[in-house]
């Protein structure tokens, strides 16, 4: 994305209280947030929306397909999506369920409104 354009961010979590306040929160820092209860939902937006969005932000362990999965179906076709997984575990319980070394953040469960805000940025920013 340009730089100084709004980043669309695509929140995938099966928890609909931890979405909707991770949506909140993004939404009142000036992001234009689109919400999937699973990857099957996340696919069907990004299907729609795929141009327009700039990161995938996703629990890691959701019923169906995997946060790791579902990331890996996307940057598939569109490498230049940024990718933040986040999950209960921390990064060495991650790593030891295959998901270290793909290349993306990771968000530690729970989190505080400016943690995520930090995440985001930064990612996007790279």
């Amino acid at each position: 994305m340009e730089h100084g354009t709004v980043s669309n961010v695509l929140v995938v979590e099966d928890e609909p209280r931890v979405r909707q306040l991770v949506a909140k929160v993004l939404r009142r820092r000036g992001f234009v947030v689109l919400e999937a209860g699973d990857a099957e939902a996340a696919l069907r937006l990004f299907g729609d929306q795929a141009p327009d969005i700039a990161l995938l932000l996703t629990d890691v362990v959701m019923p169906g397909m995997s946060g790791p999965q579902l990331a890996d179906s996307l940057a598939a076709a569109h490498p230049q999506l940024k990718v933040i997984f986040m999950s209960g575990f921390d990064e060495d319980e991650l790593a030891v369920r295959g998901v270290g070394g793909l290349g993306a953040a990771y968000l530690t469960k729970p989190f505080t409104p400016d943690v995520l805000t930090m995440i985001v940025e930064g990612v996007l920013a790279q």
